[in-house]
């Protein structure tokens, strides 16, 4: 009887041993396909994101080439206003050229 309970006990373990591996291993497997979806779900959202960024980034580019042009054209005005009025100074004294406006603040 003693062999028998023990017998018993041994094959009860086993089975316990068992039954726990193939659950950790079916943990495993949901943890496995979870990490997959979670993967598939970032590059489903941040592909899109990617993309826009990718097209405001070349905007950005144009807009800063266009500014860096439309600043170099205002500096070349505001020196040849600078010339200009330096010359009328000089070639008609007995003329005054009108004042610059406060804002445009042509400092140099």
């Amino acid at each position: 009887m003693l062999v028998g309970i023990a017998g018993t006990k041994v094959f009860q373990r086993a089975k316990e041993r068992r039954e726990l591996r193939l659950s950790e291993a079916h943990e495993a497997k949901i943890d496995a396909e979870a990490a997959q979806i979670i993967a598939n779900t970032a590059v489903a959202l941040v592909q899109p994101l990617q993309e826009q960024i990718s097209k405001l980034d070349g905007r950005v580019k144009t807009l800063e080439r266009e500014n860096l042009a439309t600043k170099s054209t205002l500096r070349l005005a505001i020196d040849y206003i600078r010339a200009l009025r330096s010359w009328i100074f000089q070639h008609v004294p007995d003329k005054t050229p009108p004042v610059p406006p406060d804002a445009l603040c042509i400092q140099h």
